[in-house]
């Protein structure tokens, strides 16, 4: 896994939009390297004009289509696992039901969520220090 110098951690935690762009690019690495397939980062149904949200990740895991939500974090203060509600679960659902529907056959899906942790140890506060992601891949989270 990428290790992020200490200078770059902090020009990545200044924006959760940047933060959160590179959790993504990690998760879709770590996701290749367990040997499945992504297919399509950030779909946006209403960019096709259907209704549903955004999934951040469609991979196939072996036989399985994966609708995949990542949220990272630069501390452990509230799990990454937690920001996945109800409501944003019902979004996702409906952005994968959009998906599912124009594939036109069965096929066997889940729900998954992968967290991304980007957090300095106290050991590590020097200047050249390298800080080293942790990801939890959650399969049928929800």
């Amino acid at each position: 896994m990428n290790k992020i110098s200490l200078s770059h951690y902090s020009k990545l935690t200044q924006n959760h939009k940047i933060l959160g762009n590179y959790g993504e690019k990690l998760a879709v690495q770590y996701i290749k390297k367990t040997g499945s397939k992504v297919l399509y980062r950030n779909f946006k149904p209403y960019d096709f004009g259907a209704k549903g949200g955004e999934i951040d990740i469609v991979a196939r895991d072996e036989d399985t289509l994966a609708f995949i939500e990542v949220k990272t974090r630069s501390s452990y203060h509230k799990r990454a696992y937690d920001a996945v509600d109800k409501t944003k679960q019902s979004y996702i659902k409906k952005g994968a039901s959009y998906w599912l529907r124009e594939l036109k056959q069965a096929v066997p899906y889940r729900f998954d969520i992968i967290e991304v942790y980007l957090v300095p140890q106290e050991q590590e506060a020097q200047v050249d220090a390298l800080i080293v992601p942790e990801i939890i891949w959650t399969k049928n989270a929800f």
